[in-house]
């Protein structure tokens, strides 16, 4: 088998890390599935794609997103499928992840979603609803490609096995486990929306002052989540931009801080990507603009 590393370039997603979960469990040429790896490292352009994807190779401890029977019901909302349908699937199969799969897979467009969301979102403690989670699963199931529905089930479901040894992982891959770059991290509150961008801000003094634009690491579910927000929280729109009420708060990460006299805040971040929603924090956990001042030529 020849591997050239192009095969895997640029696709800051799952689709990468399931076509080489099946490439793996294709053959059982260990100088095969090196090649492999080695093509799917080497080309990953996202530090925290390759380190989670050494996570589940290495057979790292899974955690359970949701549960089967919810699993059920989250499939037959999506597909408008009756639950005894999607048992009578079930039956059939004989394995509820391969049931759910062939159901929905007519549903994806094959947009991104990069591994490190789907894995942080799964691995990262916090109080979920269950109809969040739903929310979720059902708008990554509309993002992504046929290749990789099966495997984001198995990682819902803690149902992912590694296809390689760890010796075989930690052989080719070496320290992958450090996440580069580094990046920097804020507690911001989305503060103005529109189609195409959302506007986070901080506190100066006691007013919001914004501080950076962006939609870059946001998740599916949480586009949708805000979209619903937006349609009963908008105090003022300017056109396409809606002013809303300042509740749902975001960790921000960035790469470095710098200045920007022109700018209300002063700085300029970096890099900026959404990390995660913080569902528990308020404005009061909001963090402040000389916070950001005190990161600047750091």
């Amino acid at each position: 088998m020849s591997v050239k590393s192009g095969r895997w370039c640029l696709c800051n997603m799952i689709d990468t890390f399931s076509k080489l979960h099946i490439g793996l469990a294709a053959t059982q040429d260990r100088k095969d599935r090196a090649e492999l790896m080695r093509a799917y490292f080497d080309s990953e352009p996202d530090g925290r794609n390759r380190h989670w994807a050494k996570y589940l190779l290495s057979h790292g401890e899974q955690k359970r997103y949701i549960d089967y029977y919810e699993l059920r019901k989250c499939t037959s909302e999506c597909t408008e499928l009756p639950l005894w349908l999607i048992e009578e699937c079930i039956q059939h199969t004989g394995n509820v992840n391969e049931a759910v799969t062939l159901l929905v897979k007519s549903i994806g467009s094959q947009g991104s979603v990069p591994l490190y969301t789907i894995l942080e979102r799964i691995h990262t403690e916090r109080a979920e609803s269950i109809e969040s989670k739903l929310l979720y699963i059902q708008s990554v199931w509309k993002t992504i490609s046929e290749t990789s529905l099966y495997i984001f089930n198995k990682l819902i479901t803690a149902g992912y096995r590694s296809p390689v040894s760890e010796k075989e992982i930690d052989h080719i891959t070496g320290p992958e486990d450090t996440l580069s770059p580094p990046l920097r991290t804020i507690k911001a509150v989305l503060l103005y929306t529109s189609q195409t961008e959302y506007t986070f801000a901080v506190w100066n003094n006691d007013l919001l002052v914004p501080v950076v634009k962006t939609t870059r690491g946001m998740l599916p579910g949480d586009h949708l989540y805000i979209r619903k927000f937006v349609a009963t929280n908008t105090r003022e729109r300017f056109g396409p931009v809606h002013s809303i009420n300042p509740e749902l708060v975001f960790e921000i990460g960035f790469e470095a801080v710098e200045r920007a006299s022109r700018r209300k805040s002063g700085v300029k971040l970096i890099s900026p990507r959404v990390i995660r929603r913080c569902y528990n924090a308020g404005l009061d956990d909001v963090d402040r603009v000389e916070v950001l001042h005190s990161m600047v030529d750091v």
